[in-house]
């Protein structure tokens, strides 16, 4: 058995954090999902890592330097991994960019994702939404973010820009 590390939510939105002991990273899951939470970042503790689907909390408020604010691709990767987990959980796109809102640690990010949030509970299309800030999506990620939501398989694109996104942090 290994001892994991976990941020989670439950379907209320409340974030909990905490560690558990599992023998790998699916049983830690599945025990987390047993006792009622949606897993956001998973890490084994010790020797090794586990899968990474999340980041940590905090509040402010958005401001116009947000659209020009440079976002590194690893808090983008973590935003992707996280949003992608939360959607493949069954939460609507509002209410996990809301939960992600509330664990981005850097203050520039969740501004931008806080942005983001409001446009799509004003109407917007997340692609569109997330095309208003270039410094933290891509054109790019921008436009496969439109390709999902058009083809109704947004979870999967997120999960794809997030391998993608892990695969251009680990060449750099």
């Amino acid at each position: 058995m290994s001892l994991y590390s976990y941020k989670a939510t439950d379907i209320s939105g409340k974030i909990a954090k905490g560690t558990l002991e599992a023998p790998d990273e699916k049983g830690a899951t599945d025990r987390l999902h047993d006792m009622g939470y949606i897993p956001i970042r998973i890490s084994q503790t010790g020797k090794g890592r586990g899968k990474l689907a999340g980041s940590a909390t905090k509040s402010g408020d958005p401001d116009i330097l947000s659209f020009f604010t440079r976002v590194s691709t690893k808090d983008v990767m973590l935003f992707t991994q996280d949003l992608s987990a939360l959607l493949e959980a069954g939460l609507p796109v509002d209410r996990a960019l809301s939960i992600l809102t509330n664990i981005t640690e850097k203050e520039k990010f969740r501004e931008i994702i806080r942005d983001v949030l409001k446009a799509v509970q004003g109407g917007s299309y997340l692609s569109d939404a997330m095309a208003k800030h270039p410094g933290a999506f891509s054109a790019f990620y921008v436009n496969m973010v439109r390709a999902g939501e058009a083809g109704g398989v947004l979870e999967a694109v997120l999960e794809r820009l997030g391998i993608f996104l892990e695969s251009s942090q680990d060449l750099r």
